[in-house]
């Protein structure tokens, strides 16, 4: 008889667990984009925390468009019917959209037509400069950041100095310097600069600065 009110409480409770269980909705957790501070030439992946309350939790299909500066990512799922938790954690290439500000809108659905989630990430992509890792320690430039006047250091002397934006068009040109360890760059407009230098023999060397 014992034995017997045993099993009606086990089968209860067991009852009680499989029904709250049931009772809550698949979730989006968290959403995380990798790199975190993207440029517009960089990869985007895409990590989807999610926890299913009801068991299997397998993607099924993967849809993602972009409408103006919302990335719509839509997730389908092969969802269970078992009475446990299943933690997915699942990883998705997006298309990089180019420099601006966007937010990614992902969705997640059963069988494609029932919603069961939905959550939204803001983030910024950086303008994609195409530069090299100008370091020489031939040519070294301080400060830099710089405000008002750029000194500079080389290993010979310098004829002609000249001052490009990084698309390539010249800004300025110094030839010949009056002064050959310093210049005025107060006049130029905030941003990124490559400052080359050139010697008599048609050497030239390029760092790149950080006009504040």
């Amino acid at each position: 008889m014992k034995n017997n009110s045993f099993i009606r409480f086990l089968i209860a409770g067991l009852l009680i667990m499989s029904s709250q269980v049931y009772a809550q909705l698949p979730a989006i957790d968290s959403l995380k984009l990798i790199p975190a501070n993207p440029n517009a030439n960089d990869a985007l992946t895409v990590i989807c925390y999610t926890t299913f309350p009801y068991g299997g939790c397998s993607i099924n299909t993967i849809h993602s468009e972009q409408q103006g500066n919302d990335i719509l990512l839509m997730l389908d799922y092969n969802v269970g019917m078992a009475a446990y938790i299943c933690h997915s954690v699942d990883t998705i290439s997006i298309p990089n959209p180019g420099a601006g500000d966007f937010q990614l809108i992902t969705t997640i659905t059963q069988q494609e037509d029932i919603l069961l989630d939905q959550d939204t990430l803001a983030f910024h992509i950086d303008p994609y400069l195409g530069l090299p890792d100008y370091t020489s320690n031939n040519f070294q430039v301080y400060p830099n950041p710089v405000e008002n006047e750029l000194k500079f250091t080389t290993n010979f002397a310098v004829e002609k100095l000249e001052i490009y934006s990084t698309s390539g068009q010249r800004i300025q040109i110094f030839e010949p310097l009056s002064d050959n360890s310093h210049i005025d760059v107060s006049n130029l407009e905030k941003g990124i600069y490559l400052v080359t230098v050139s010697s008599r023999n048609q050497n030239q060397l390029t760092q790149r600065i950080i006009k504040l």
